[in-house]
């Protein structure tokens, strides 16, 4: 009798088991996780890639810059597409960035260590090309396109959908 109270057990852990190994497996197939405080969200249900997108997805992309290169990849919703207009409006020492006269943020000169830090260089106002997005994180000091540029669609892997 105990034996097969103890094989029962046995096959239960294993049923377990095999059952946390199949869901670790699709998970990395179906979520993203990301540490990144650019964005209010940090656990994404992966989508599709597609040939094109709209303002306001988030989407991932390949690490753009010298700064995201220690990341296998970067999450950032888009704010300008194709066609929008990009200007930089100066106000003393303040520089921000906007998209059809929607502010996106302060492009800052320096990071939180004190380090310069390179921005993306607009003369009075840049059309957005076709194929090209404009990223950006919702965190003042998101490492985004207002210090990259625009991205090429090509570096974008697929849209991802905010869960947690």
């Amino acid at each position: 009798m105990r034996n097969k109270k103890i094989n029962k057990i046995g096959i239960l852990l294993l049923s377990i088991a095999i059952l946390l190994i199949v869901t670790a497996i699709t998970l990395k197939y179906f979520i993203a996780i990301s540490g990144d405080i650019s964005l209010p969200y940090s656990i994404w249900l992966k989508g599709d890639k597609s040939d094109q997108y709209i303002k306001g997805s988030y989407v991932m992309a390949y690490p753009i810059g010298t700064r995201a290169i220690k990341y296998d990849y970067i999450i950032k919703q888009i704010s300008c597409v194709a066609g929008d207009k990009l200007t930089v409006k100066k106000d003393g020492n303040i520089k921000n960035m906007f998209c059809n006269d929607e502010l996106i943020g302060e492009v800052l000169s320096e990071d939180r260590t004190g380090k310069k830090i390179e921005s993306f260089t607009i003369s009075d106002e840049f059309i957005i090309p076709n194929g090209y997005y404009f990223l950006s994180g919702t965190h003042k000091r998101s490492y985004d396109s207002r210090y990259f540029g625009v991205v090429n669609i090509e570096k974008i892997v697929i849209e991802v959908y905010p869960l947690l």
